[in-house]
């Protein structure tokens, strides 16, 4: 699968050999690693593979007017995963036939169970976005833009059911539940081989309803500019 990307974008730069000149589309292989900010005290990320760039992605880009672009990717997880805190207090809904609950009770009764988010694994995202590029000299550029993420995977649950003062893990459910954001992103190009070429740096935030944390993906790219 590498072999023929590399072959792919080696024919598309022979097609395109002559003199130097400005192109608008840019087609981008990134690679990035995920990270979540403390603020959410237990949150975790980490990989199976121990590679710390795991997420990877396919991204298009195209200047429409001026230096005004839109750009689409698709970008998947490899083997990581996000860890959330087993806390209490962070659930999204809740199982019981206890219709006594009273909210800071550690005793809730036998029959109650809490789904608590756990952790992440396996997840995709499409990407949409705005920017506007401004040029640095003849090889260097930058990018800043705006636009809307959708993320899905695999969310892990845990059932907790309370004893007293300890919860028990009773059960573990997994969810694919399709999740909407924002996406301010960023990114760095240098130009070469009559800028035919381009590597760089990444950096793209990500808000979704439904997660509490707000995660960044920073990374590198390679790209071939048509």
């Amino acid at each position: 699968m590498k072999k023929n990307i590399f072959l792919l974008l080696l024919f598309v730069v022979v097609a395109n050999s002559g003199s130097a000149q400005q192109y608008r589309t840019t087609l981008k292989l990134s690679s990035a690693r995920i990270i979540v900010p403390g603020k959410y005290n237990g949150f975790d990320v980490g990989n199976e593979s121990g590679i710390p760039m795991d997420q990877r992605g396919l991204y298009a880009e195209r200047v429409v007017f001026k230096n005004w672009g839109m750009g689409i990717g698709f970008s998947w997880w490899n083997n990581s995963r996000v860890t959330m805190p087993m806390d209490n207090s962070k659930y999204e809904g809740s199982i019981t036939t206890d219709a006594a609950v009273i909210p800071g009770r550690v005793d809730y009764g036998p029959d109650y169970r809490r789904e608590v988010f756990s952790h992440q694994k396996s997840y995709k995202m499409v990407d949409w976005y705005g920017y506007y590029r401004y040029g640095i000299g003849k090889r260097h550029a930058v990018k800043a833009g705006l636009g809307m993420s959708c993320a899905w995977g695999d969310d892990y649950y845990g059932a907790l059911k309370p004893g007293w003062n300890s919860f028990e893990l009773v059960d573990v459910m997994v969810k694919t539940t399709p999740h909407w954001g924002v996406l301010p992103m960023f990114s760095y190009d240098f130009n070469f081989l009559r800028d035919r070429l381009n590597v760089g740096v990444d950096l793209r935030g990500r808000k979704y309803s439904g997660l509490n944390d707000v995660r960044y993906d920073a990374g590198l790219h390679v790209g071939v500019n048509l």
